[in-house]
């Protein structure tokens, strides 16, 4: 999240992601401490719970598709719409596995 900042035309992205629940308060929260705007995509079988923690960490919560799957496919199109927007998918990224390498070297 921070590369897309440093490359930003503009200051502000609206960042979005998809995710089943703890990949999105992760990315929330990281969008939050940028000071950046998130919505998290998420399907139908998310609890409430987990939905209402997102939105109190500071983000946005779409509900769109049955799985991720789904809700991955709606958050990618909707940063197709906005130049201002860019896509965090929840795992499968090599910023997230550097990121996480960051933080342990075992990962």
């Amino acid at each position: 999240m921070a590369r897309c900042t440093q490359n930003a035309l503009y200051e502000k992205v609206h960042f979005v992601s998809s995710s089943g629940g703890n990949a999105g308060l992760a990315a929330t929260t990281a969008a939050v401490m940028m000071d950046q705007d998130i919505t998290v995509i998420v399907p139908e079988t998310t609890e409430p719970l987990m939905r209402n923690k997102i939105i109190a960490a500071g983000g946005n919560v779409v509900v769109h598709g049955r799985d991720l799957p789904e809700a991955s496919e709606f958050a990618r199109l909707l940063v197709k719409e906005d130049i201002n927007s860019a896509y965090v998918p929840p795992f499968d990224h090599e910023y997230v596995w550097e990121g996480l390498q960051s933080t342990s070297p075992s990962f």
